[in-house]
């Protein structure tokens, strides 16, 4: 479990997800799941949102590498990873449902801004030759549907 730090995971299925603090603790971001994709299609193909789209992180090898590190190491310091494996935002209601909410990558930066393929594969290459903790390394990339309005409206 220490390799999941921060993470926790959920009792009932074992997924694990990311709580935010408080005020904001019914906010939780877990893996993608299959139940996801009519609410990613439609965010999906907002043109503000599909010009900047990436292919997003393999989220079951990542989780596959952290289930290996806890066994071959389980109090061992978490394992610095490539890419975050949960990126789904949902929101917990009160009864235990969850809705879906968007989506938030973290992962390796992709330059999707550079145009010469030739410069942005060079880019990708030196950034997949660092190591995890290096400042600067990752992007962010957001779908976010209904957060914004939830946020603005608190």
């Amino acid at each position: 479990m220490q390799h999941y730090h921060p993470l926790q995971l959920n009792p009932d299925t074992g997924e694990p997800f990311l709580r935010l603090p408080s005020p904001r603790e019914n906010i939780i971001i877990t893996p993608p799941r299959m139940s996801d994709a009519l609410s990613i299609v439609s965010i999906l193909n907002d043109p503000p949102v599909c010009r900047w789209l990436d292919s997003p992180p393999d989220t079951d090898a990542i989780l596959q590498e952290l289930e290996l590190a806890s066994k071959e190491d389980p109090e061992g310091p978490p394992r610095l990873m490539n890419a975050c494996p949960v990126r789904m935002i949902r929101e917990v209601k009160d009864d235990g449902s969850e809705v879906y909410l968007g989506e938030l990558t973290l992962d390796r930066c992709g330059y999707p801004d550079v145009r010469d393929w030739q410069e942005r594969e060079r880019l990708c290459r030196e950034n997949a030759e660092k190591r995890p903790e290096t400042p600067g390394l990752f992007g962010v990339g957001e779908t976010i549907s209904q957060l914004l309005t939830m946020v603005k409206g608190s």
